[in-house]
């Protein structure tokens, strides 16, 4: 599981730095203070709030070490001074960076738990956590939520006939279209094997409209390739739409537009819509 760190434990750590940059150095007799004892708020400092944070605790700590050498007799450009001076920035610069670098990794990490790597939509495990999400935020704000299934039609036959290769070319060439078709606030996933699910946030009503508008897109793209109509590839999607008064779950609403999905297969129909509230036949 990736981490993030959370604002209070910024704050508390900024504290911390204030603490020793400012307080304990000036509460402490100015023999007993070593100008090294700077490095550690500039450490911390640079740890959690990057280059910024580790240039500018730098900063302060040349201020304050310079009030302490100058009332200890200390001449502030004698070579000792310097070298501690030139010592601060390279290691708030150097802390700066690897904080940086650390918070890079991270968002890779984070990046590859969450996508499938076929098709570099959202994997299962995220639509698990972003749909009960969703969810929650549209109870709270009494929002209309949707939800579209879909699958590939004939891809059994593309695979068994054209092999696994050319399998995963028209699962990747869908998630492409699928991502250039929907809204920048919708959110698309594959949720497995040649299933892909699509959360339509804050959509009630109006969802039927955009689904047809995803699937004519995906599908005209797919129509204008030559090949044997019968391993033509195609999309068939059912959707579950919430309005805002209607209770709900995240499950009935997987539930609601699965059966939605199974209805259209049957019928051979590319989109059936199922409303939460009613009762699915």
């Amino acid at each position: 599981m990736i981490t993030r760190q959370r604002s209070w434990e910024k704050l508390l750590l900024l504290s911390l730095s204030i603490l020793f940059a400012v307080i304990v150095p000036f509460s402490l007799p100015r023999q007993t203070i070593s100008l090294s004892f700077f490095i550690i708020p500039i450490i911390l400092a640079a740890s959690y709030y990057g280059l910024p944070g580790g240039l500018g605790c730098a900063g302060v700590s040349v201020i304050i070490a310079g009030v302490i050498a100058r009332g200890a007799g200390m001449r502030l450009f004698e070579p000792q001074m310097i070298a501690q001076v030139i010592l601060y920035f390279l290691v708030g610069s150097f802390g700066g960076f690897m904080q940086r670098e650390q918070e890079r990794i991270q968002g890779m990490l984070h990046s590859t738990a969450i996508t499938d790597e076929l098709t570099g939509l959202y994997n299962y495990q995220h639509f698990r956590t972003r749909i009960h999400e969703e969810v929650k935020r549209a109870k709270r704000y009494g929002h209309p939520l949707s939800l579209m299934m879909c699958d590939i039609d004939r891809f059994k036959k593309i695979n068994d006939t054209l092999g696994h290769s050319n399998g995963n070319f028209v699962l990747n060439k869908m998630a492409s279209l699928m991502k250039d078709s929907i809204r920048e606030s919708d959110m698309a996933f594959r949720y497995g094997g040649d299933e892909f699910a699509i959360i339509l946030p804050e959509t009630g009503s109006e969802a039927e409209g955009v689904a047809r508008r995803i699937l004519d897109t995906v599908n005209d793209a797919f129509a204008t390739e030559a090949m044997d109509d019968s391993l033509r590839p195609s999309l068939t999607a059912g959707i579950a739409i919430r309005d805002a008064e209607k209770p709900f779950s995240a499950e009935l609403l997987i539930s609601f537009a699965d059966q939605a999905l199974y209805r259209a297969k049957r019928a051979g129909k590319p989109l059936e819509v199922a409303a939460l509230g009613e009762q699915s036949s």
